[in-house]
C-alpha cells in the first residue's frame, strides 16, 4: 500500500504537467485570435471617429464653400485611405501559424524531455539516438 502511495505522489507531477501543456496550447492558440479581434475593434473605432471628422469637414464645405474648407476635406479624404491601410495584426497568417506551432512544439519537446528525465529513461533515449 505504501509503495502505491509513493508511486502516486512520485508521478502526480505528470498530471499537472499534462494539464499545463493543455492550458498552454489553448492559450497559445486563443491569445493571437483574441488580440487580433481587439486590434480590429480598435481600428474600427478609429475609422469611425475619423469618418466623423470627414463628415464634419464636408458639412463645413457645403455651408461655407471656400478654398480652406475644400483643402481640409480633401486632406482628410486622402489620409482616410492611409488609415484604412493600417494592418490590424503585425504578422501575416503564415507567420502567426509558425509562431503558434513553433511555440507548442517547443513546449511539447520540453515536456517529453522532462518526462524522460523524471522516469529515468533520458539516458536510455540518448543512447538509443546516438546508436
Amino acid at each position: 500500500m505504501s509503495s502505491l502511495v509513493v508511486d502516486l505522489t512520485l508521478y502526480f507531477d505528470f498530471l499537472f504537467l499534462g494539464l499545463n501543456a493543455v492550458i498552454m496550447m489553448v492559450w497559445s492558440i486563443g491569445m493571437p485570435f483574441m488580440l487580433r479581434r481587439a486590434m480590429k475593434e480598435s481600428k474600427r473605432k478609429v475609422i469611425h471617429t475619423y469618418s466623423g471628422h470627414i463628415e464634419s469637414a464636408f458639412k463645413n464645405f457645403l455651408e461655407n464653400p471656400d478654398e480652406n474648407n475644400l483643402e481640409r476635406f480633401n486632406w482628410l479624404k486622402k489620409h482616410q485611405k492611409l488609415i484604412s491601410q493600417i494592418s490590424s495584426w503585425p504578422l501575416s497568417l503564415g507567420e502567426t501559424m509558425i509562431a503558434i506551432v513553433g511555440g507548442n512544439l517547443i513546449m511539447i519537446i520540453v515536456n517529453i524531455w522532462y518526462c524522460l528525465k523524471r522516469t529515468g529513461y533520458l539516458t536510455v533515449f540518448i543512447e538509443m539516438i546516438s546508436g
